[in-house]
């Protein structure tokens, strides 16, 4: 067992399977979390989705419980169970009061490993993953981040939407399912995360009971790093606002700059007092929603500015987003912008991090980019460290005219711009 504070362990079964635990004495609440290196970018054209589709079928019943069962057990302990699926791992979790984590380590372990996949259940199933996806299709604001993964990362797994397509879905079938959980799901590609009120080694000596006997092949990474190049991509669709994401390379998760990114996003446009946010909405009232984001990968990352405003006003807003980022790249920061910022990043993350759920949910984010447990000190430090310079150079870095590409969904007929320059 290593101890990475006096009340965290990280241990490994025989198996290979990575198990964190962080006893939190001064909360009622448990979370464990169950996370599988299974995303979007393990797929292909033909199962894409499919990761995103298994996790809805956890929930659909085993030898031992009915898929009522499954959710009452846990609804019948007051707690939460859910899942959910990103780019590159899918997350099973469950927080119960702490005298109830038996219950919720069983439910969670029983889903995982001894779910039937019934055929009727999931041709039931697809029906309600393409209203799901039918229901994105509706959500511009949320539809146009697909578009732009897919118009800056063009090609590449990350680009493919987690929910699949409506053609690929409708034709998984239990052979597909079944094929690719034993491609994916083994112990070795599995980590376990659990934060809360109960011992540590309770925790281990539980899991190893429950997963001890698990086992799979190896899972080959998916290591293709993608190319991020100028794009332009249009949407044409009858909405009431234009939406639009501007996208640029960022950093890979574990890149030691990030922390340098993470103020640049928090200055341009990552708060309510940030350039964009005070130039866009407070001064000028063009949109409701503006704001910048940093996505990191195992191998790549993104950065992304997103707004939402009126078709007339629509090259203006894209005009100003640009003089911003301008400033920036001409030295245009302050010491009381980096001030604060380093102390919003610092503190919302501490602040983020008193819930159990936060905290498993770092733990395994950890586990699975870095193979251990980032202390969170160590985080506080690399953003004190950052330099002023450091970020106007980072913005230099990245918001280069041959990695910016322009994803748009609105009632257009065309772009006013064919290509993005800077």
């Amino acid at each position: 067992l290593e101890k990475t504070s006096p009340k965290t362990i990280v241990s490994s079964l025989d198996n290979g399977l990575r198990i964190v635990a962080e006893e939190l004495p001064h909360l009622r609440s448990v979370s464990i979390g169950l996370v599988v290196g299974a995303g979007a970018v393990l797929e292909n054209e033909k199962n894409s989705g499919i990761s995103h589709f298994i996790e809805h079928m956890m929930f659909k019943g085993t030898n031992k419980r009915s898929a009522f069962q499954i959710a009452s057990e846990i609804d019948g302990v007051g707690g939460k169970l859910n899942a959910f699926t990103g780019k590159e791992y899918t997350c099973y979790y469950a927080v119960v009061e702490d005298r109830h984590f038996g219950t919720a380590a069983d439910v969670l372990s029983d889903m995982v490993l001894n779910s039937l996949f019934k055929e009727e259940e999931i041709a039931l199933e697809k029906n309600v993953v393409l209203e799901e996806i039918g229901m994105y299709e509706d959500t511009p604001d949320e539809q146009i981040h697909d578009l732009s993964m897919a118009t800056a990362l063009k090609g590449h797994g990350l680009g493919k939407p987690i929910l699949g397509t409506k053609e690929s879905v409708k034709k998984f079938d239990r052979e597909a399912v079944l094929s690719y959980i034993k491609s994916i799901y083994s112990p070795k590609n599995t980590i376990i995360s659990v934060a809360g009120n109960i011992p540590s080694e309770e925790v281990t000596d539980l899991l190893g009971s429950l997963f001890g006997k698990s086992s799979g092949k190896d899972v080959s990474p998916a290591n293709t790093v993608p190319k991020i190049s100028s794009n332009v991509n249009l949407k044409s669709k009858k909405t009431e606002q234009v939406h639009f994401v501007l996208a640029t390379k960022g950093l890979k998760h574990t890149d030691d700059k990030k922390y340098a990114l993470s103020l640049l996003d928090n200055i341009l446009g990552g708060t309510m007092s940030s350039r964009l946010f005070q130039e866009i909405r407070e001064k000028r009232a063009l949109a409701y929603s503006v704001h910048s984001f940093s996505q990191g990968f195992k191998d790549t990352g993104l950065f992304s500015i997103y707004a939402g405003t009126k078709k007339e006003t629509f090259e203006e807003t894209l005009s100003l987003i640009l003089k911003e980022i301008k400033k920036i790249k001409n030295g245009g920061i302050t010491l009381e912008e980096l001030s604060r910022s380093k102390e919003y990043v610092k503190g919302s993350m501490v602040l983020a991090l008193e819930s159990s759920r936060n905290r498993m949910s770092y733990m395994a984010k950890s586990m699975f980019y870095y193979d251990r447990i980032v202390p969170i000190d160590e985080v506080v430090d690399n953003i004190d460290n950052v330099r002023m310079e450091e970020i106007v150079s980072m913005a230099d870095e990245i918001f280069s005219d041959e990695y910016i590409s322009l994803a748009v969904i609105g009632d257009l007929k065309k772009l006013p711009v064919k290509e993005i320059r800077i």
